[in-house]
Formats: structure tokens, sequence, C-alpha cells
């Protein structure tokens, strides 16, 4: 993995993996039978005026009401591409599993351990690459979808009563795309932040963040199981029977060549210092092959800019990779201005923490 930084003030950096794993312990939660064969209580819902077809991240929030903590609280959840749900600040997952428009999968959450009496907040961000999508990757259009198992879930179901914004601060970089294509490329876009333009907030309080980008959400028809006689959305749903993938954090591996920059012996596990107006450049070396997420720690560094790219191997002046396979451009995700927190949505650059 290489990092490129040209800064006009000091950075603070840090590396590390999130691994993937097969999480054994998901909730096997049952799914009320009428949502298996009737017509959902929920809406898709989308954002007012968003393309069908270009790139998007879209925000979702609501607030939830509750007169004491509910000790169970299922809910049933999808989007079209990919959603990253939340409540109060707190990560719950990410899904659905990619399938076809004809078998359009749910993912099904228990919050009750993280729900309390009085004012939750549920949010949820989702997100696609529009005609730059993986191959993989069948789509209709943006949507959001969340379903309550039983009559007190049903207070979180979305329709009008949430609300959408649109995220400014991520975007699609088409560079790579964009270059002679000697080679066969299925993968996402490369993703492009600008943290000046970012609404860190995105999954607060409503009362704290009141930003007028903030709208009603648009719904656009209940959500239907597979096999239900009337078909209101071309998402026919169907439960997720695999079990979710856990993150947990890993080393992201030695430093094996640095320019521009003094590099600390103790990173990635310990920030570096990277001077102001300087061009840097940092290699790691895994060892071996992981299937994770990079994640990045900065502070400071007000305009200034990263390149983060990672590959399975390096690549010699030819564009060979160094195990003599076929070559295939990394991907990168530049980045600028740096601030605080953020997630990336592309399987190849999705953590990038600014601190």
């Amino acid at each position: 993995m290489g990092n490129q930084m040209r800064s006009q003030r000091t950075v603070f950096l840090s590396v590390a993996f999130v691994l993937l794993l097969i999480n054994s312990g998901f909730l096997e939660a049952q799914v009320a039978p009428d949502l298996l064969n009737k017509a959902w209580t929920a809406q898709w819902i989308t954002c007012p005026d968003a393309s069908e077809r270009d790139p998007f991240v879209f925000h979702f929030r609501k607030v939830l009401e509750l007169q004491q903590p509910p000790e169970h609280f299922i809910v049933h959840v999808s989007a079209d591409n990919q959603f990253l749900l939340y409540v109060n600040q707190q990560r719950v997952g990410t899904g659905p599993a990619r399938s076809d428009l004809a078998h359009w999968r749910f993912e099904t959450y228990d919050l009750g351990p993280l729900l309390h009496s009085g004012r939750n907040i549920l949010a949820a961000t989702i997100w696609g690459f529009g005609t730059h999508s993986a191959l993989a990757q069948i789509s209709d259009r943006a949507g959001f979808l969340l379903q309550g198992d039983g009559a007190t879930e049903r207070a979180a179901n979305t329709n009008d009563s949430w609300q959408v914004e649109p995220e400014r601060g991520l975007g699609v970089s088409t560079e790579l795309l964009n270059l002679p294509q000697h080679f066969y490329f299925a993968a996402e876009p490369s993703e492009r932040m600008n943290a000046a333009a970012f609404d860190w907030s995105w999954n607060a309080d409503p009362s704290v963040n009141q930003s007028p980008s903030w709208t009603k959400a648009l719904p656009i028809g209940r959500g239907v199981p597979r096999g239900a006689q009337i078909q209101f959305t071309n998402w026919q749903l169907v439960p997720d029977l695999l079990s979710p993938m856990a993150m947990e954090l890993v080393p992201a591996g030695k430093v094996v060549r640095a320019s521009g920059v003094e590099v600390p012996s103790e990173f990635p596990d310990k920030a570096l210092v990277v001077p102001a107006h300087a061009k840097a450049s940092v290699l790691l070396d895994a060892s071996h092959l992981v299937t994770a997420y990079p994640e990045l720690t900065v502070s400071g560094g007000a305009g200034a800019s990263i390149r983060l790219a990672y590959s399975e191997a390096l690549y010699d002046e030819k564009s060979n990779k160094g195990n003599t396979l076929p070559a295939f451009l990394t991907n990168s995700c530049p980045m600028a201005p740096l601030a605080r927190s953020c997630r990336l949505h592309g399987r190849r650059g999705d953590f990038c923490n600014w601190t």
C-alpha cells in the first residue's frame, strides 16, 4: 500500500487494516410470516430529484421516541446499492448481499441493545456508483428500506417521516476508468473525498445538525417480498440467510520504503509527522494476502491531499505484477483537505478516518 501526501500544514498519520471475518454469532431472528408473503408497510425512500443512474451518497435519519428501552427491537433493512446503518451513532451493520432484482436481499437486526428511553436517532448512509458500478452489481435505482418486524417496531418504518441529505463531500474518480483499456476492469471506480464539504455530523441528533440540506425523504413504493401478487417496486425481497462479515482491527504491515518524510520505527502503530509543503510517499508490506479495508487516521494539514492505493503485489516499470500474472492498475483514493472521520464505500478504499 502506498501513500502520497502534499501538505500546507503538518499532517499526523497512522494506518491500520480492518480485517473481514465471518461472524458465527449473528442474530438468527425470525421474520414475521406476513413479511414473507404480503406487502410491507414500510416504503422504499430516496432523495427527491435524485438521478437514477449517476453515482450517489445519501444520508437518512429519523428520531425515534420510546417510553422505555425495549428488550428486543427487530428490523429488516435493505438498500440499492448498499447501506450502512447506525443507531445513536453506533454502527449496526451494512448490506445487503449482492443479488438480482428478483431476489433482492434484506438484513435483519435486533436494535434493542442500542436503544434507550426517550429520543433515539436512527441513521443510514446508502451509496451507489451508477453507470460506473462494478459489473457484479445489479441495480434498479437509489433506495433505502427499513421495516419493523412487529407493531412496536413499525414506528421506525421508512416513509416521509425520515429525512434525507445528499452527501456533497464524497464523489467518484474516473481516473482509472478513462485510461486506455488494455486490461479488463470490473470493479468500482476510485472515490474522492473533500473533507471541507463533508457532513461530519450526518448521524447526529437533528437538534445538533440543522443543515438546510436535509429534506423530507421521497417514498417510491412499498417493500414487497418475492412472490407477492402485487409488486409496488422492482425489488423482490428475500431474507439473507448468510451471517454477515465481522470486522477486526489488524496491523497494516511494516514500512519497506519511504521518501520525503522521516518515518519512526513504530509506524504505523504510532503516527508519523509529514512537514508542511512536503511531498512524501510511504510503502507498507503486509507480508501476506489480507482481505481487508485500509483505515487511515490523520490530523492537521488543511489544504493537503492524500492518495491511498493498495494491491496484492507491486508492479514493475512494464506494469507487470511481482507474481508475474497479468497487470491490473491499483485503486487510489485522493482526498483533500483533511479533517475528522469518514467512511468511503468501495471495497478498495472503504475506511478513512480523519481526526
